[in-house]
C-alpha cells in the first residue's frame, strides 16, 4: 500500500473537478489507470455516450456501467447477459435501482455501517473478502471505499465484499450465459482508488472476470448521462429441448419485468375491462335485448270491469272482505247487493273462497232475520 499522505492528498482534492470517469482523465477521478490496466491485459475500453445494443455481441462485449444518472432498462439488461454478455456495474447514488433490482440486488445507504476505516477517516470504511477463494478477491484482501452504499444480496448470489454480515460491496452471479459484477462504490476504480494495493488488485480481477475466454474482447463503458436504445441480440437457436426450456423461462421472466410496471398494469386492466363490456355487449345483441314497447301504438281497450264471480277475473278476496264486516255490524247491510246468489250458484275458486262462504252463509242467515 502507497504512503497514506499520497492517499490523503488525493482524497483531499475537490469532488466537483470536471472528467469525474473519464477515460482521458489523468488525474485522481478519472479512469485512465483502469484503462491502462485493460489494455495490459488484451481488452479495450470505450467510452460512449450513445449505443444502440444490436451493436453489441455478447460473446465478446462487457458493459461497464459507473455511476448512471440516467435510467437503465432492466429487461434489456438481463436480455443480453442470458445470451451471454457480461456486466460491471458500480453505483452509489445514481440511477440503477432497477437494474439493481433486476439482479436481486437491494441498495442501501452506508451510513453508521460498522467497519474499519483507513486512517480513521469516516468516509473511507474498509470491506474485506468473504469469498477468500473468488476470482474476484485474489491478492486483493482489502478494498477501501469512498462515500459508499452497501447491497443487501439475493441467497443465490457470490457475496465477495463487505463491510459485515449483511453490507454487502461487491456481488457477483451469473444469469442464463452471462456473468454480472455489481459494486455498490464506483469510485474504487477511480485513479486516486487504484492507488491502493487491494483496489489495484480488484480492478485487474474484474478485467478479467469479464472477458469472455479465448475470444477478443472489448469493455463498452457507460458513465452518467448516457443513451441505450434499440433492442439486444436474441440469443442462438434453441438446439435442446433444454434449450427450448431455458429460452421458454426467459421469456417469462423477460414478460414479468413488464407486467412489474405500474403503466402497463393499469393498461391490462383497462384492457380487460373493454373485453368484458365487449363480451356483453355481444352477448345481449345475440339475445335480441330487451323488447321494444310499442303499447303506445295500439288502439286503446275499454276498461274491463273486475267481477268476482267471473271465471275470468273471480277472486273472492274481496267480498268476502266485506261480507264478513257487514256480518260484524262494520259496515251496512244494504251495500249488499238484494239478491246474493245461493250457495250452488258458487263455483270452485281462490283458497279465499271458504271464508267467502263462511261469510256469505252468516250475511244470509242476518237478512232473513232482519
Amino acid at each position: 500500500m502507497r504512503a497514506a499522505a499520497v492517499a490523503v492528498f488525493l482524497f483531499a482534492r475537490l469532488a466537483g473537478a470536471q472528467g469525474d470517469y473519464d477515460v482521458d482523465n489523468r488525474g485522481w477521478n478519472g479512469l485512465a489507470d483502469f484503462v491502462r490496466l485493460a489494455a495490459g491485459v488484451g481488452i479495450t475500453v470505450e467510452a460512449k455516450t450513445e449505443v444502440d445494443w444490436q451493436t453489441l455481441s455478447p460473446d465478446r462485449d462487457a458493459i461497464a456501467i459507473l455511476y448512471p444518472t440516467s435510467r437503465v432498462e432492466p429487461v434489456h439488461l438481463t436480455a443480453f447477459l442470458r445470451a451471454g454478455g457480461r456486466l460491471l456495474i458500480g453505483d452509489d447514488f445514481g440511477n440503477s435501482d432497477e437494474a439493481l433490482a433486476r439482479l436481486g440486488l437491494l441498495r442501501r445507504t452506508a451510513q453508521g455501517v460498522r467497519a474499519r476505516r483507513y486512517d480513521q477517516n469516516p468516509n473511507l470504511p474498509i470491506a474485506f473478502p468473504r469469498a477468500q477463494g473468488h476470482p474476484l478477491a485474489r491478492e486483493a484482501p482489502e478494498l477501501i471505499t469512498n462515500h459508499p452504499s452497501t447491497f443487501d444480496a439475493p441467497s443465490g448470489a457470490d457475496v465477495v465484499y463487505t463491510f459485515g454480515s449483511t453490507d454487502a460491496v461487491v456481488v457477483a452471479g451469473d444469469l442464463g450465459a452471462g456473468r454480472w459484477v455489481a459494486v455498490s462504490d464506483p469510485s474504487v476504480l477511480i485513479n486516486g482508488m487504484l492507488a491502493f494495493d487491494g483496489n489495484l488488485a480488484f480492478a485487474l480481477n474484474v478485467i478479467r472476470y469479464l472477458a469472455p475466454v479465448g475470444r477478443p474482447a472489448r469493455i463498452i463503458l457507460l458513465t452518467q448521462d448516457f443513451r441505450l436504445y434499440g433492442d439486444p441480440a436474441g440469443a442462438a437457436a434453441a438446439g435442446t429441448v433444454n434449450d427450448i426450456l431455458s429460452d421458454a423461462g426467459s421469456a417469462l421472466d423477460d414478460l414479468n419485468d413488464y407486467v412489474a410496471s405500474e403503466a402497463l398494469l393499469r393498461g391490462l386492466g383497462w384492457g380487460g375491462a373493454g373485453l368484458a363490456l365487449a363480451a356483453l355487449l355481444y352477448a345481449w345483441s345475440r339475445d335480441g335485448g330487451p323488447k321494444p314497447d310499442a303499447s303506445f301504438a295500439r288502439l286503446g281497450e275499454p276498461e274491463r270491469i273486475i267481477d268476482w264471480d267471473d271465471p275470468g277475473t273471480r277472486n273472492f278476496a274481496w267480498p268476502a272482505t266485506l261480507l264478513r264486516e257487514i256480518a260484524e255490524g262494520a259496515a251496512v247491510p244494504k251495500l249488499v247487493v238484494d239478491d246474493l246468489p245461493t250457495r250452488a250458484d258458487l263455483t270452485t275458486a281462490f283458497v279465499s273462497r271458504r271464508a267467502f262462504v263462511d261469510a256469505y252463509d252468516s250475511v244470509k242467515s242476518a237478512r232473513m232475520k232482519t
